[in-house]
């Protein structure tokens, strides 16, 4: 079972979903963006097989059904001012108030509400407490945990590119980490009570998995004093 910070992966989900590529024409439907930047050469995979363009653009209409119910009901003249780029389909605080709702079903194209598996936490979609797993890995010791994961499995060379600076240190991460998780919420100037929320809505999977909520707010909080 692999897990991450998750204020960090929530971040990335919204960066990795709901921001496009400069490259793309605005003006295409979000269907021939996502179809347009997975054929580009700037893209790291492009896309060749039929089955997986299909997957990707089954996924850019759930993205689009969801960046209409974001722009409809959490948009605000102050959240769009905080966007930096056309580029940005929502806002980040928008997104995250989205998120933080519970969405009832509303259509056939979103059968779950507001659910999806890139901000879903974790503990619900792994159950940690109903499946023994034998390994917990996480993203910030990907390289450290392929070394071990790959002995077991006896590889001749298990190595994994670093992903981060991080370390562990009594099953916590260091400050380093929370830092610059920090500089990416510090833009978008969240406040207390959203913070609260994300909490209590991954609240397990800060528990659960080691991750730090208050050492991350004491990182937050300091650079938010620094910029005013």
């Amino acid at each position: 079972m692999n897990t991450r910070n998750p204020l960090d992966r929530i971040y990335s989900a919204w960066s990795d979903k709901f921001i496009l590529k400069p490259s793309v024409l605005l003006k295409s439907s979000l269907i021939q963006t996502l179809e347009q930047t997975y054929q580009s050469p700037c893209h790291s995979e492009p896309l060749m097989n039929k089955m997986r363009m299909a997957h990707y653009i089954r996924e850019s209409k759930i993205i689009k059904h969801h960046v209409q119910k974001i722009n409809y009901k959490y948009e605000s003249p102050s959240t769009r001012q905080t966007k930096k780029s056309p580029c940005e389909l929502v806002s980040f605080p928008a997104f995250l108030n989205y998120i933080l709702d519970d969405i009832a079903p509303s259509s056939p194209n979103l059968p779950r509400g507001n659910v999806n598996a890139h901000w879903e936490p974790i503990y619900k979609i792994c159950q940690p407490c109903h499946i023994k797993y034998h390994l917990l890995t996480t993203l910030e010791t990907a390289d450290k945990d392929a070394e071990k994961v790959g002995g077991l499995l006896n590889f001749e060379d298990p190595t994994f590119p670093q992903v981060n600076n991080s370390t562990v240190k009594d099953g916590k991460l260091d400050g380093l980490k929370f830092f610059e998780i920090a500089k990416k919420y510090s833009r978008w100037g969240i406040s207390d009570r959203i913070f609260k929320r994300f909490y209590d809505k991954y609240m397990l999977d800060f528990e659960l998995f080691g991750y730090d909520f208050e050492r991350f707010l004491m990182a937050y909080r300091r650079l938010r004093k620094k910029d005013k």
